[in-house]
């Protein structure tokens, strides 16, 4: 899917001081997105918001909804906080 866009819904520090992602398609599976690529698909949109309260409890953030970004585009905002 190399036209592929992802809009950021939550984002996460990670431990080794990166971040992660969960991710929303168009079509709106949620997946969580980090310096490794897509790692696992969480569900279509009732999924995602049926797992909501739970994220956020473990200490998930919600992200302002901007344009959404290519797969390549998603890597180069986890590339500064990675070095």
């Amino acid at each position: 899917m190399p036209d592929a866009e992802y809009t950021i819904l939550l984002r996460r520090a990670a431990a080794q001081g990166g971040a992660v992602f969960v991710v929303a398609d168009r079509r709106g599976d949620a997946f969580i997105f980090s310096a490794r690529g897509l790692r696992c698909r969480l569900g279509d949109r009732m999924g995602y918001t049926a797992l909501l309260p739970t994220l956020l409890n473990l200490g998930w953030q919600r992200v302002p909804i901007v344009a959404p970004y290519s797969l390549a585009g998603l890597h180069g905002l986890l590339a500064p906080l990675a070095a």
